[in-house]
Protein backbone atom coordinates (compact mmCIF):
# COMPACT_ATOMS: atom_id res chain seq x y z
CA UNK A 1 0.00 0.00 0.00
CA UNK A 2 1.45 3.15 -0.97
CA UNK A 3 1.37 5.56 1.96
CA UNK A 4 1.59 8.95 -0.14
CA UNK A 5 -1.26 8.31 -2.57
CA UNK A 6 -2.41 11.88 -1.72
CA UNK A 7 0.17 14.82 -1.89
CA UNK A 8 0.74 17.10 0.96
CA UNK A 9 -0.96 20.15 -0.50
CA UNK A 10 -4.58 18.13 -1.34
CA UNK A 11 -4.40 16.15 1.98
CA UNK A 12 -4.17 20.11 3.64
CA UNK A 13 -6.72 21.81 1.07
CA UNK A 14 -9.20 18.45 2.20
CA UNK A 15 -8.73 19.41 6.16
CA UNK A 16 -8.74 22.81 5.45
CA UNK A 17 -12.32 22.73 3.35
CA UNK A 18 -13.58 20.65 6.73
CA UNK A 19 -12.83 23.35 8.77
CA UNK A 20 -14.51 25.83 6.79
CA UNK A 21 -17.56 23.60 7.45
CA UNK A 22 -17.81 20.75 4.49
CA UNK A 23 -18.92 17.47 5.51
CA UNK A 24 -16.67 14.46 5.58
CA UNK A 25 -19.50 12.86 3.49
CA UNK A 26 -19.42 15.58 1.10
CA UNK A 27 -15.63 15.77 0.84
CA UNK A 28 -15.40 11.68 0.11
CA UNK A 29 -17.43 11.76 -2.62
CA UNK A 30 -16.72 15.02 -4.06
CA UNK A 31 -12.73 14.60 -3.79
CA UNK A 32 -13.11 10.61 -4.18
CA UNK A 33 -11.45 9.78 -1.06
CA UNK A 34 -12.29 7.13 1.72
CA UNK A 35 -14.16 9.06 4.85
CA UNK A 36 -11.61 7.01 6.83
CA UNK A 37 -8.80 8.35 4.81
CA UNK A 38 -10.21 12.22 6.03
CA UNK A 39 -10.57 10.92 9.42
CA UNK A 40 -7.00 10.03 9.65
CA UNK A 41 -6.03 13.60 7.99
CA UNK A 42 -7.94 15.05 10.66
CA UNK A 43 -7.13 13.02 13.46
CA UNK A 44 -3.07 14.17 12.44
CA UNK A 45 -3.79 17.47 12.10
CA UNK A 46 -5.41 17.23 15.66
CA UNK A 47 -2.61 15.52 16.81
CA UNK A 48 -0.10 18.55 15.37
CA UNK A 49 -2.45 20.96 16.78
CA UNK A 50 -1.68 19.04 20.32
CA UNK A 51 2.03 18.90 20.12
CA UNK A 52 2.28 22.51 19.58
CA UNK A 53 0.09 23.76 22.08
CA UNK A 54 2.08 21.29 24.66
CA UNK A 55 5.23 22.99 23.27
CA UNK A 56 4.17 26.10 23.93
CA UNK A 57 2.99 25.44 27.46
CA UNK A 58 6.17 23.61 27.97
CA UNK A 59 8.16 26.98 26.95
CA UNK A 60 5.76 29.05 28.65
CA UNK A 61 6.83 27.42 31.91
CA UNK A 62 10.54 27.89 31.24
CA UNK A 63 9.54 31.60 30.60
CA UNK A 64 11.06 31.70 26.97
CA UNK A 65 9.06 33.77 24.60
CA UNK A 66 8.86 32.25 21.23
Amino acid sequence: MNKNRYKTNFKKAIVELYAMGRSVSYLSKEYSVPKSTIYNWLHEKQLEVLKIKITIVRFSKLNISI
